[in-house]
């Protein structure tokens, strides 16, 4: 009994609601998966104080859960409030059967103890007084006898089960009588073991809340919803649903595999919370060893210090002494003169005054020759003092203040972050030899905060990659924590800038950083580097080649007249056909864009077909994407109408204009549907058409993935980049901004990895543009013409790297692929 009173308080803690401590009355369970009672959520939001500094906090359709007390991410409510969550059933359930036993095992206890009995409970099935003698376990009701008899005897009723009160007192004051109590142990349940705490999660039923006597037997996976059959006839024919017990076993499966990918993220924390218990330890013990070693420092300066003033005033004390002496010496010696002064003087007016003529005469003589010999002796000697009296102190250079800056004695400071620190204003930067560029970084410690109060410096340097020296970068020191780096690279090309952060004795590595410099002087491409397309399959020429993708060392094709992919080598020489004219496994109409998996095989957008078709370059069938039925179109999840380009990212990942819909839509390697771009607020898109991909190397570690389409019919290119779980538009150029006029009918485009440009096939204007990756336009070249040898196009169409400096167009208005050297 001991171990079952334990878990059944367990029980009852996990069913007790954290805001009134009171058992669950209609529990409502939030996205957090944290409940409490349904009042107690309206208090909550209808009661909580108004707060200025947060108005957004004071939205009556948000709510914050009190145990996350996540105010950062309020809990958005249903429109119907509090009352539209979802009600926690299980739990409702528990809380059920628990006041029942409760009230069960108080009516057996009451009665082994020889007390009065409770209160009689009225019957809750009739309006009678009639006292209850039994309670259906099925429905929560108290029955009185005629109800308990109508109960047994109703079709709807007769199965539920019954438990006779007097029959559990009874019980329960055998048990005690036989001596199987004890003082202070709870009195066992006599419930029907398929209805004990331990077992309820397995035979019970529950009952619709729309149809109180019918069992919820379905699930509507449209809906989320657990139903019963008339429900299902009245409101969800036409959804997905199914036995419950025949879909739980596949959602069990998924929670479990959740789980397991939750446990391990519990774990990561869980090691992450361990390090940082740690780190607060290691925290506070360098905390004070630090506060010893600043008192220490301080102490050692001030006796540094008491020492040079111990010397200061025994050389004042000797100075002055010296001085004192010298006076004194001189004070003896005047006082003796003026002593002999005053008593010459004296004896010669004593006598002057009391001797008569006689004694006076007798002595005259004597007495004036002292007296002039006074005179003379001592009338003209200097009786000035002989030391003066000052002395100063001159004080040591400026050390009162120095002493008085805040670093006089030192700095306390965090450690650095190296992952914290950034660089900025480099990544969409277009850099051309010869010509200053500027960018900053940023030091940050592992708090986010910029060491502004350090002493540290930073360095960097510039090299080619393709050789050639090394250059000091110009770094001006802004005296907030941020650097402003100045790069003058002298030739064109790639290039490597090796940055570091240098604080105290230790360095810190950033990069290397690559670059793209274009040429200073960069002349007009007035020519191709190679022509080729011409003898092609077994009509000797290409027709009308459209998309292009280099895999390996090979070039494939897409001839949308011929409807078959076309296969050369990189020098330009015929290789292969793959495909023919239908609807089936490599069969193509109207192939248009392709794109070349991480496994080096092909994906072709079929334009009439209505969908994306993955082969391989031996010319095997791989998969389809896309759920529309081979030529016909669709715009539901999944559905094309006429999609135009491809492109496949580093994850296998593969995004598709679907132009006519005017979105993109992406699926996984495997085909499965993934996502939209393109049909709400600041992500619609009007007319897809190519797409490209560019991936940078972030310094944390990681990719970030931009996304450059071009929108056709609006003569512009967006750049998608995924934020938040969802991709957003990062920027929009090409409209203005272009030397030889807007874009018009921009078609291909290539975001090219090697030189960080955006390179664009203009259908319209028959020439070739090319942007950095911030929309800078940088140059345009091509005309239109036939001309074999100049840069002359019809219908340019799509863009493709080749080599580590060119870019391989099809003109396909004149059947023909040419190469041109951007790099």
């Amino acid at each position: 009994m001991a171990s079952g009173s334990t878990a059944l308080g367990r029980i009852r803690e996990e069913l007790t609601c954290s805001i009134c401590h009171n058992l669950f009355e209609e529990p409502k369970l939030l996205p957090c998966l944290h409940s409490f009672c349904a009042n107690c959520l309206d208090s909550q939001v209808h009661k909580k104080p108004y707060d200025d500094e947060n108005p957004e906090g004071n939205r009556k359709d948000r709510l914050v859960c009190s145990l996350c007390n996540d105010h950062t991410a309020p809990i958005l409510l249903p429109s119907e409030g509090v009352r539209g969550l979802k009600t926690n059933f299980p739990f409702k359930n528990l809380v059920n059967h628990l006041k029942m036993e409760d009230m069960v095992c108080a009516h057996g206890s009451s009665s082994s103890q020889q007390k009065p009995a409770p209160k009689a409970v009225p019957c809750t099935r009739c309006d009678s007084d009639e006292k209850a003698v039994s309670i259906c376990i099925t429905c929560h009701l108290h029955l009185c006898p005629l109800c308990e008899r109508d109960h047994k005897r109703v079709p709807l009723t007769r199965e539920h089960q019954l438990i006779s009160l007097s029959t559990q007192a009874s019980k329960s004051l055998e048990i005690v009588m036989e001596g199987q109590a004890v003082e202070g142990a709870e009195v066992e349940s006599s419930l029907p073991s398929d209805v004990e705490l331990s077992g309820m999660s397995q035979d019970r039923a529950w009952k619709c809340e729309e149809h109180p006597n019918d069992d919820v037997e379905l699930y509507c996976k449209d809906c989320d919803k657990v139903i019963c059959l008339r429900c299902m006839v009245a409101h969800h024919r036409r959804h997905d649903y199914a036995p419950a017990t025949e879909v739980v076993d596949e959602y069990k499966g998924k929670i479990a595999k959740t789980s397991r990918q939750t446990l391990a993220v519990q774990a990561r924390f869980k090691q992450a919370i361990g390090k940082l218990h740690s780190a607060r330890t290691n925290l506070e013990a360098k905390e004070k060893s630090t506060i010893e070693e600043v008192q220490l420092h301080c102490d050692r300066i001030k006796i540094e210090l008491e020492k040079q003033r111990d010397v200061l005033q025994k050389k004042i004390k000797e100075i002055a002494d010296r001085k004192k002496e010298r006076l004194d010496e001189q004070l003896a010696e005047l006082g003796r003169i003026g002593e002999t002064l005053q008593m010459s003087v004296k004896f010669s007016e004593d006598i002057t005054e009391n001797c008569i003529p006689v004694e006076f005469l007798f002595l005259w003589k004597q007495m004036s020759d002292r007296l002039e010999e006074l005179c003379a002796t001592y009338g003209s000697r200097p009786c000035e003092p002989k030391e003066e009296s000052t002395m100063n102190f001159h004080r040591g250079e400026d050390l009162e203040a120095k002493i008085r800056k805040p670093d006089a004695l030192g700095a306390v400071v965090a450690n650095p972050d190296p992952q914290r620190f950034t660089v900025d204003g480099i990544e969409n930067q277009h850099f051309v030899e010869k010509k200053k560029a500027t960018f900053t970084v940023t030091c940050r410690d592992i708090a986010g905060n910029t060491l502004s109060e350090h002493q540290l410096t930073v360095k960097a340097e510039i090299q080619a990659e393709k050789g050639g020296t090394t250059a000091q970068c110009q770094v001006v020191d802004n005296q907030n924590g941020t650097f402003s780096v100045t790069v003058n690279p002298q030739t064109h090309g790639l290039h490597q800038i090796a940055v570091s952060v240098v604080i105290g004795d230790k360095t810190y590595p950033i990069g290397p950083l690559r670059i793209a410099v274009s040429p200073a002087h960069r002349c007009n491409i007035t020519a191709p580097t190679h022509v080729f397309g011409k003898e092609a399959a077994s009509e000797k020429k290409m027709k009308n080649p459209w998309g292009i993708a280099v895999i390996k060392e090979e070039i494939v094709v897409s001839d949308v007249d011929m409807n078959c992919l076309l296969v050369f080598s990189k020098e330009g020489i015929y290789s292969r056909k793959i495909g023919k004219n239908g609807v089936g496994k490599v069969e193509f109409k109207s192939p248009r864009g392709l794109a070349c998996t991480p496994d080096d095989s092909i994906i072709v957008a079929e334009k009439v077909n209505h969908r994306l078709q993955e082969v391989t370059l031996e010319g095997r069938f791989v998969r389809f994407f896309g759920t529309s039925e081979a030529g016909k179109p669709g715009s539901e999840k999944g559905q094309f109408t006429g999609p135009s380009c491809v492109a496949v990212n580093s994850k296998g990942i593969v995004f598709a204009t679907d132009s006519q819909n005017d979105r993109i839509q992406y699926f996984k390697p495997s085909g499965e549907f993934l996502g939209i771009i393109g049909k709400s607020g600041h992500r619609v898109l009007r007319d897809p058409y190519g797409i490209s991909i560019y991936r940078q190397s972030q310094l944390q570690g990681g990719e970030r993935e931009l996304i450059f389409v071009t929108e056709r019919s609006e003569n512009r290119i967006r750049c998608f980049e995924k934020k938040g779980g969802m991709y957003v538009s990062v920027k929009t150029f090409g409209e203005s901004g272009v030397v030889k006029g807007p874009l018009v009918q921009p078609v291909g485009i290539l975001a090219d990895q090697r030189s960080g440009y955006v390179v664009v096939a203009e259908f319209q204007n028959q020439r070739i543009s090319i942007f950095s990756r911030s929309g800078e336009h940088i140059y345009s070249f091509g005309e239109r013409g036939s001309d074999t040898g100049a840069a002359h196009f019809h219908n340019p169409m799509s863009i493709a790297a080749l080599g580590k400096s060119s870019i391989i167009v099809t003109d396909c208005g004149n059947g023909r692929l040419k190469t041109f050297c951007i790099i």
